[in-house]
C-alpha cells in the first residue's frame, strides 16, 4: 500500500514538470511594430538544430520585410522600370534572407524536447542601414553610368559599365535614386531603353546567292554603329541562328565595326533559307549578380536581323573519256544518273562547283575460237575535282571489269557500256554520297 502511494505521488511530480509553464516571451509571442520578429521552434534532437532554428528565422524576417516594401512599391514605378511586383520583391527577399545570416537571439529556451529562439531585428535599424547601402550604391553607380556615357563609341566595355549600374541599384528599386540632384535610376533606365534603337548591327546585304553542298565556305559580313551619328563601335558581342544551316556560335564587331562570319557548308537543298543575327546579350550575364537586373536585361527589346539565302544546287561538269579505239556515246546515261541524283550540269567549267573525271580505260582479252567471243576488260577511274584549285575531292576506281562480244569492235562498244552501267548502278553514288547529297 505505502508503495502504491509514492508511485501515485511521483506521477503527480511528474506531470507537474511536463506541464510546466513556458517563459512568457514564448506564450505571450506577439509582434512588436518597432521589429521584424520572428519566433523559431525545433526539434532539439536533430543536428545543427540551432542553426536550422536561426536559418528558419532569417527566412521569416525576410519575408516580413519584402511584405513591408510591397505596400510601398508604387504601380507606376514598376510599369516605368518595366518589371513586375513579384519579380523585385522576389529578390529583395532573396538578398535580405543573405543579410540577416549573423542574427543574434533575444530570447532562447530549451526544454529538452523543443529549441524556442526569438529573433529580432530593429525596423530603424534596417531602414537606416538600408538607406546606407543606397547611398553608397548611388554613388558607385553614378560613377560607371558618367563612364557609359563617355565610353559609348567601345560598344562592348560601354554596355559593361551600364549594366553594372544597374546591377547596384535593382536592390533599392522601391526607394528614392536621387543623386546629385537627378533620379538617377530613371538615368540609368532611360539609356538602357534606348539602347535598342541606338546600336544596330545589320548584313551588308539583304540577300545573297549560294549554293548548297559547295566544296569552300561561304564568307559573309556585316556591320555595327550609332544609328545618330554612324559611328561604328567595336567589340559588340554578336550571335547568329538558322533553322537549316550550321552557323558560328557568336562573333565581336572589330575596331571599324566590322564582322564577318563562315559557313562550311549548307547541306539543305531548300530554295530559300535564313541566318538571324542577334545582339548577344547573354555576353553579360556573367556580371549581373541581382535576379531583378538580369530580368530588365533580357526584357530589353533588341531585334534580330535576318537575311535571306536563295540557295541553287550544286553543279557539276562531265569529263567523260572512254579510251579505245571505239566509242559509243554512253556518257548520256551518267548525265541521266545525275539528273536522277538532283544533281545539275554545266555545260562549261567555270561556272561548276565540281569536275566529275570519269576515264574508262579498255583493255583486250583472250578470243575464244570455238564461242567465237572476243573478251576484254576494263579499269574505271572516277574522280570529283575542285574546280579552282584541282584539289581531289573523292576518288574511286574499279579495275579489270570484264565484258566481250563477238567481235573485237563489238568487245570494246561492251566494254564500254559495262563499264557505265557498273558506274551508274554502285560506283558514281559512292563518290559523290559524302559531299554532295549526304
Amino acid at each position: 500500500m505505502r508503495y502504491l502511494q509514492l508511485l501515485a505521488i511521483l506521477i503527480l511530480l511528474s506531470s507537474c514538470s511536463s506541464n510546466k509553464s513556458l517563459p512568457a516571451w514564448i506564450d505571450g509571442f506577439e509582434h512588436d511594430p518597432q521589429y521584424f520578429s520572428a519566433l523559431s521552434v525545433v526539434n532539439a534532437k536533430q543536428p545543427d538544430y540551432k542553426e536550422l532554428a536561426r536559418d528558419y528565422a532569417a527566412r521569416e524576417i525576410a519575408m516580413q520585410i519584402s511584405t513591408s516594401i510591397e505596400s510601398d512599391v508604387n504601380i507606376l514605378e514598376s510599369e516605368r522600370y518595366g518589371i513586375s511586383q513579384t519579380e523585385y520583391l522576389s529578390s529583395v527577399r532573396s538578398s535580405t534572407s543573405a543579410r540577416l545570416t549573423n542574427l543574434s537571439p533575444v530570447h532562447s529556451y530549451e526544454d529538452g524536447q523543443k529549441y524556442y529562439v526569438l529573433y529580432r531585428l530593429s525596423k530603424a535599424e534596417y531602414y537606416a542601414q538600408r538607406a546606407l547601402l543606397r547611398d553608397r550604391a548611388l554613388v558607385k553607380a553614378a560613377d560607371l553610368m558618367q563612364k557609359y556615357d563617355l565610353n559609348q563609341g567601345n560598344s562592348s566595355s560601354g554596355i559593361l559599365l551600364l549594366i553594372s549600374a544597374l546591377d547596384i541599384v535593382a536592390e533599392f528599386l522601391d526607394m528614392p535614386l536621387i543623386y546629385g540632384g537627378q533620379d538617377l535610376g530613371t538615368q540609368i533606365f532611360a539609356r538602357l531603353y534606348d539602347l535598342p534603337q541606338r546600336l544596330i548591327y545589320e548584313w551588308d546585304f539583304s540577300e545573297v546567292e549560294v549554293t548548297a553542298k559547295g566544296s569552300k565556305p561561304i564568307h559573309i559580313s556585316g556591320k555595327t554603329f550609332l544609328d545618330d551619328l554612324q559611328t561604328p563601335v567595336s567589340g559588340v558581342p554578336l550571335s547568329f541562328s538558322s533553322e537549316t544551316i550550321k552557323v558560328p556560335e557568336a562573333a565581336f564587331s572589330d575596331q571599324q565595326g566590322r564582322f564577318a562570319i563562315a559557313i562550311k557548308r549548307i547541306d539543305s537543298f531548300a530554295a530559300t533559307q535564313y541566318i538571324d543575327l542577334h545582339f548577344d546579350r547573354h555576353h553579360y550575364d556573367a556580371h549581373i549578380q541581382n535576379p531583378t537586373a538580369s530580368g530588365i536585361w533580357h526584357s530589353l527589346p533588341f531585334v534580330a536581323r535576318r537575311l535571306r539565302l536563295k540557295v541553287s544546287r550544286p553543279k557539276l561538269y562531265l569529263d567523260y573519256a572512254y579510251v579505245s579505239g571505239y566509242q559509243s556515246g554512253f556518257s548520256e546515261s551518267i548525265t541521266g544518273y545525275l539528273a536522277n541524283l538532283n544533281l545539275e550540269q554545266s555545260p562549261k567549267v567555270e561556272n561548276a562547283q565540281y569536275i566529275l573525271q570519269v576515264r574508262i580505260f579498255s583493255k583486250e582479252g583472250d578470243y575464244l575460237p570455238r564461242l567465237n567471243y572476243y573478251t576484254t576488260f576494263a579499269d574505271i577511274h572516277l574522280t570529283l575535282l575542285d574546280p579552282k584549285t584541282g584539289a581531289t575531292v573523292n576518288y574511286l576506281e574499279l579495275m579489270n571489269l570484264k565484258s566481250g562480244g563477238n567481235s573485237p569492235e563489238n568487245a570494246q562498244r561492251n566494254t564500254e557500256r559495262d563499264a557505265v552501267k557498273e558506274i551508274c548502278d554502285t560506283l558514281l553514288y559512292r563518290l559523290v554520297y559524302p559531299y554532295l547529297i549526304k
